[in-house]
């Protein structure tokens, strides 16, 4: 962490407010590229500087999923390999009058974790029934709501519950929704498709429970996560504070730099040349003016999943829009931070939220 934005203490104590993302005290080189108007033009341009042909692409198929495997080993929530959690049915019901977030059936796990409950939720979302965790303090007070976006898609990127224990042991109530088609959930995960709905149901799902204060709930959005988080942002008016942590912003770049995942892009999002606005959609770097809550960027420089470059791409984006964002990048850090700077990064999460929560300027509490 030597080469961290700042020094230790300084980050301990405040992040620099954009524009721009500071490295050891300067400019940081990945996001002088600014998006320019005209994003149909961009994306043209794009797609049409794309570096592999389809005949390469094609060739490359053939080892996309073990390089997929290989680089998902590095994403700080892998599919959990401990044994099946068990639990006790403590809910299940049929609303009458079903609305998004209503919770059908909830399970209280058995998880070794102090100070916490957690449960296994099935929610309403659009009419299908999606699974997510429920994780609580325990604690007599009401506490502030806040989602965990989770990264990858199918068992690759899958919700464990230490991170989010983490989280509610800072005192959130917290709820990751798997994306509906996941875990038996109904439907099917689009990358940021309708399964932005989802996140949407479970900021809902949050604002019905008697443990969570009524201020907007925040969004806590890892690599493609990111891009459902930032969705519910625009799109979701009880959308609060947003981290954007080794997040994906720009998913035609993601197309570029991540070879070994374009076959699923291409099954699940489409080809970049041929549907470029489910690309556009699925980009906040396109529409960064409709974003109304304050944003948090954290990337590591070594992240070799999500280019840092995206981190600036999205602060210029951002900044140039006059939106409230800070930015801050972690020097040598993965994708997956080491144990030190996710916890320095936790602590800053923490101390950022509440500050935009208590801002007379945005939350009404």
């Amino acid at each position: 962490m030597a080469d961290s934005v700042q020094t230790q203490e300084e980050v301990g104590r405040e992040a620099r407010e954009y524009p721009g993302i500071a490295e050891n005290g300067e400019r940081s080189q990945a996001g002088n590229e600014l998006p320019q108007a005209g994003e149909e033009r961009r994306v043209a341009a794009h797609a049409e500087g794309l570096q592999a042909d389809d005949a390469e692409e094609e060739a490359a198929d053939d080892t996309e999923e073990t390089a997929v495997e290989q680089a998902e080993e590095e994403d700080p929530l892998p599919i959990d390999k401990a044994q099946p959690l068990t639990g006790e049915l403590v809910e299940m019901r049929e609303p009458l009058f079903p609305r998004d977030g209503d919770i059908v059936e909830k399970v209280r796990l058995e998880h070794p974790v102090r100070f916490v409950t957690a449960y296994k939720v099935t929610y309403l979302s659009q009419g299908l029934r999606v699974k997510g965790y429920l994780v609580l303090p325990r604690k007599p007070e009401r506490c502030p709501g806040l989602v965990y976006c989770r990264g990858g898609i199918g068992r690759v990127g899958m919700v464990r519950l230490p991170r989010l224990a983490a989280l509610a042991k800072l005192g959130y109530a917290v709820f990751a929704p798997f994306y509906r088609g996941n875990d038996g959930g109904e439907g099917r995960d689009q990358f940021g498709g309708d399964d932005t709905q989802d996140v949407c149901a479970a900021i809902a799902l949050l604002r019905s429970q008697p443990e969570v204060l009524p201020r907007p709930v925040a969004l806590v959005g890892f690599s493609r996560g990111a891009v459902n988080a930032l969705q519910a942002a625009r799109d979701c008016p009880d959308a609060g504070p947003v981290v954007v942590w080794s997040g994906v912003s720009d998913l035609l770049e993601t197309y570029e730099e991540r070879v070994d995942m374009r076959r699923m892009l291409k099954r699940v999002v489409g080809h970049p040349k041929k549907d470029p606005d489910a690309y556009l959609d699925r980009s906040p770097v396109a529409w960064a003016g409709r974003i109304q809550p304050p944003v948090l960027i954290l990337h590591g420089t070594a992240d070799a999943n999500v280019s840092p470059r995206q981190a600036g791409l999205l602060a210029d984006a951002l900044a140039a829009e006059g939106r409230d964002c800070t930015a801050l990048l972690f020097g040598g850090e993965a994708h997956a931070f080491s144990r030190e700077a996710e916890r320095e990064a936790m602590r800053f999460l923490a101390r950022w939220l509440e500050n935009k929560w208590t801002s007379s300027t945005f939350c009404h509490v």
